[in-house]
């Protein structure tokens, strides 16, 4: 089916085979790329009224929320193409201007080539591009070396949930309980993390 949006009819027909041939699957504007335990995924996302897109650039893990069969994975961490400098970052047409869309497509794709090739080598394997993170890196590390979040911001029990699942992943219960105790300290209005951040815990006391 052709779309009555032409910024998008470009990106479909432009961008989306180029990513296909870097190992993405899926379909506009989701598709994603899984190298064993890990997830990369590229959004084209749009507002919801029309006449503005952007690009996500998003990681995530298998085994932290597995997906159903023939389904995307969640992610846990994303970057907006644009937004380094700390401002938001879309790339407004009018669909009534054909050739308006086509030069603001090829600006947003123009992004994400200079943008996204250093997102995905930082984050390109598992676990060796995750296993220098510490605890206690989430709570006070400046937040340009921790792992991104649209929007910025700090959420230390979130992160320290999704790190006590990767040690436990990887069988290295020590190290799963030190992100749970450091979560525990920094739950706040997280409580429905309590008990998962305790189990992790006392695994390692047994282990212990």
């Amino acid at each position: 089916m052709t779309s009555n949006d032409p910024f998008v009819e470009r990106v479909k027909h432009e961008f989306v085979p180029r990513l296909r041939a870097q190992g993405f699957r899926g379909s506009f504007p989701r598709l994603q790329r899984v190298s064993g335990d890990l997830v990369h995924e590229i959004e084209i996302q749009g507002w919801k009224y029309g006449g503005q897109r952007t690009i996500n650039l998003s990681l995530g893990f298998t085994f932290i929320q597995p997906a159903p069969v023939n389904k995307t994975y969640a992610t846990e961490y994303s970057y907006r193409i644009g937004t380094s400098d700390g401002r938001d970052r879309w790339w407004n047409y009018s669909t009534h201007d054909t050739q308006e869309c086509v030069t603001r497509a090829d600006e947003m794709i123009e992004v994400f080539d200079r943008e996204s090739p250093s997102f995905f080598e930082r984050f390109a394997t598992f676990p060796d591009s995750f296993a220098h993170f510490s605890p206690t890196d989430f709570v006070d590390a400046p937040q340009s070396y921790l792992l991104p979040r649209v929007g910025g911001g700090r959420m230390i029990a979130r992160d320290c949930w999704i790190f006590t699942q990767i040690w436990e992943h990887l069988d290295d219960r020590e190290r799963a309980a030190e992100f749970a105790r450091i979560g525990l300290e920094h739950i706040g209005s997280a409580g429905g993390l309590r008990k998962i951040f305790e189990n992790a815990i006392s695994n390692a006391e047994i282990v212990g």
